[in-house]
Formats: C-alpha cells, sequence, structure tokens
C-alpha cells in the first residue's frame, strides 16, 4: 500500500470519527434545545393570568388524594333568634383618616350590609392613645416597631379585647349581613386559602388575622397581648405580631405541641390539615373556645398575584408530598376563582402593608388619592380617649 492511500484511508478514517462525535453531540444538543422548549412552554403557560380552573397531569388518580375541605352545602353554624355573642362592631383601621379611593367600596359593604351595626375607625393616633390608656406596658413597643404594619397587628388585638366586635383589613369586601355568624361562637378566626397555606407556607394551617370576629375580653385575644412582648425582637413581621405569632398562640392555645409546625412530618401535617375545622381543644360550646371556619365563608379567595405559582407547582406533581398533592387536588376541584354561595367576606390581597417597604427604601414614586372617612361613611365613630399626650 502506497503512502497516498494510506493518508487517504487515514482522512477518511477521520471523517467518519467526526461525523459519529458530530451525531453524537447532535442528539445531545436537539435533545436539551427539547428540554429548554419543554420548560419555557410550563413557565409561560402556568405563569400568565392563571384560567379559571387548572388542570393536572393526564396521570392523577385523584381518587387517591381526598380534599381536605368539604364542599359547603349549607349556611354558617348559627343559633336561630340567639342574642349575639359578639358585638355589633365593625372595627377598621388606616394610619390617618384619608383611606385609598381603591378600598372605598369595600369599607361601604360594611356598611350597607350591616347598617344597624356601630362603626368604628380607628388611626395611629386614636389607637396609641387608648393603648396608653388600658395598655401602657405595650406603648414602648407600640412606639418603636420595626414596621407600621405592627401598629396594625397590634391593634386589632387591643380593640377586640376591649370591645369586642368584627375587625376586617380595608381590602375585605363584605358580601352578606353578618348578623347569622355572630350568635353561635364568641371567637371566630379563618385561616387563609388551604393553598395558601399547604402549597406557598408548607404548612397545615396559618391563622390569618385579616377578619377576626370575637366578643370582648376573650382570653385569646388576652393571650395574644401578653405574648406580644416576648417576639418583640423578632425582625419578621409575620412571626412577631402577623399571621405567624397569631397561629403559634393559637396552637399553644389548643395545645398543638410547642406551638410550632417545624418538628413534623409531612404525614403529620397532613393529618392535622384535616382537622382544621372547628373548636380544637375546646368543646363546641365552651365561650373561650376559637372556632376556624371553613375557609369558604370568609377566607377563600386565592392572591390572583400567587395563583400562578400554584399553578406551576401542582404541574409537577410527582414531585410533590401527599400532603402537597391534597391541595393540588383540592385547588384543581375548587378552581382559583371560587363561586361564594354562602361566603361573608372576600379579601382582595392589595398587600398594603408593602407600602412599608417601598416607602423604606425609596420606591413610593406616587401618593395615591385618599378620601376622609367621615365622607365615606357619616356615621363613622372616632374613640374619643382620655389621654391626650
Amino acid at each position: 500500500m502506497g503512502l497516498k492511500s494510506t493518508l487517504r484511508r487515514g482522512v477518511r478514517i477521520l471523517d467518519k470519527i467526526r461525523v459519529q462525535q458530530f451525531n453524537k453531540n447532535g442528539h445531545i444538543i436537539f435533545i436539551a434545545i427539547l428540554l429548554i422548549a419543554a420548560i419555557t412552554v410550563l413557565i409561560v403557560g402556568t405563569f400568565k393570568i392563571p384560567p379559571d380552573k387548572i388542570i393536572l397531569p393526564f396521570y392523577v388518580d385523584r381518587q387517591k388524594y381526598p380534599m381536605y375541605q368539604p364542599d359547603v352545602i349549607e349556611d354558617f353554624p348559627t343559633v336561630a333568634n340567639g342574642q349575639p355573642k359578639i358585638p355589633h362592631i365593625i372595627h377598621q383601621t388606616w394610619n390617618s383618616q384619608c383611606v385609598y379611593e381603591e378600598n372605598i367600596p369595600y369599607i361601604q359593604s360594611f356598611v350597607n350590609k350591616n347598617p344597624d351595626w356601630e362603626y368604628y375607625f380607628w388611626t395611629d393616633k386614636s389607637a396609641r392613645n387608648l393603648v396608653k390608656e388600658r395598655h401602657i406596658y405595650l406603648l414602648s413597643y407600640w412606639d418603636n416597631v420595626r414596621r407600621g404594619v405592627q401598629r396594625g397587628d397590634i391593634l386589632r388585638y387591643v380593640v377586640l379585647y376591649e370591645f369586642g366586635g368584627v375587625y376586617a383589613d380595608v381590602d375585605v369586601e363584605n358580601l352578606r349581613p353578618l348578623d347569622r355568624v355572630t350568635t353561635k361562637y364568641s371567637c371566630i378566626i379563618p385561616t387563609e386559602p388551604l393553598e395558601h397555606n399547604v402549597i406557598r407556607y408548607r404548612i397545615p394551617y396559618l391563622i390569618n388575622n385579616g377578619i377576626i370576629l370575637c366578643s370582648p375580653k376573650h382570653p385569646f385575644m388576652k393571650m395574644l397581648l401578653d405574648k406580644l412582648l416576648d417576639h418583640s425582637e423578632d425582625t419578621n413581621v409575620l412571626s412577631a405580631t402577623g399571621p405567624l405569632f397569631v397561629t403559634r398562640q393559637y396552637n399553644i392555645y389548643n395545645r398543638v405541641a410547642d406551638g410550632t409546625f417545624d418538628h413534623m412530618t409531612s404525614d403529620d401535617k397532613m393529618e392535622l390539615t384535616d382537622h382544621m375545622i372547628g373548636t380544637g381543644a375546646f368543646r363546641d360550646d365552651d365561650d373561650s373556645a376559637v372556632y376556624v371556619p371553613n375557609t369558604h365563608f370568609f377566607t377563600d379567595r386565592i392572591d390572583s398575584g400567587i395563583g400562578g405559582l400554584f399553578n406551576f407547582k401542582c404541574k409537577w406533581f410527582f414531585l410533590l408530598s401527599n400532603f402537597t398533592k391534597r391541595a393540588c387536588v383540592e385547588l384543581e376541584h375548587k378552581g382559583l376563582h371560587r363561586q361564594p354561595t354562602f361566603t361573608y367576606t372576600v379579601h382582595h390581597w392589595h398587600h398594603s402593608w408593602a407600602l412599608d417597604y417601598k416607602r423604606l427604601y425609596g420606591l413610593s414614586y406616587y401618593v395615591k388619592k385618599c378620601t376622609e372617612i367621615s365622607k365615606i361613611v357619616p356615621k363613622v365613630k372616632i374613640y374619643q380617649y382620655r389621654v391626650t399626650n
């Protein structure tokens, strides 16, 4: 064999190796492109405005994952012709008497649906004087909280302990008269929507403090006030004064371990979620009990800002714990936009507390229009305090 033929054969072998290597790399590149395209479609498809119903993957056996909450087929429990245990007083708060116009229809809904109820509006100024007058041990904490929203948290516990009634954030809308829900239980505190609890926070429940109904001097409200200073150094607002704080105290009040869910497995959390609705460790007729209702009645609205996140997580069904799979099945069954058959209130999730962050970091570029509360609710009552300094 001559030198030329040997060289030609060598070139052919090299060409063959290059082709094979190209084919191998080409397959890898092709598969990578397919994966990227699939993930892109999945992300784009689930983070856009979510539809009314989400569709779980085809392989999901829904019979294996019973819902945590039964569908509501009858109205809220009540005592016919019973005297109200919860006073017919509505409490709302803002940092001043001028409230954002976007919240006006929601404020008016409480007045229009409950025309015979008293309506109290609290500002930072009137609330501070109430704290100074009746809970002076909290005054230093009040004056030095890290975030303004914490004053709103403290205030709701103070006014409900002192006066009782219904506290509602200004972005909560009232759909039906509240008289019916005030006769059977002495204190009613709903959780956040179940999907928020399980899919977002990975806990059995998160007690929501945006809508609370309670009798005056209730022992649970007293417990919240007594425990506030124990958490004064907590830098997390949610666990210092907000929903995580309330949830921890609720668990202790109902003798659920140490108040946290940290030690629980997914199966433990799932079992606890199954017993979420009711009065916990107390008898149903015990006036010291806190009744946690089905979320359908007060807090069933999903935060639209995170609906796409739920949709995205539930698409990866096979990666989820059974605890979360059940919530995804329930989310598919109920949809992201629920029909308020027996619903009393709807939380519109305006996240006004986030304004604290915007102001803190200089991100608040505009001032929203506001209207004086007396023009919105002519019969409004402003607390007449004795302390003036």
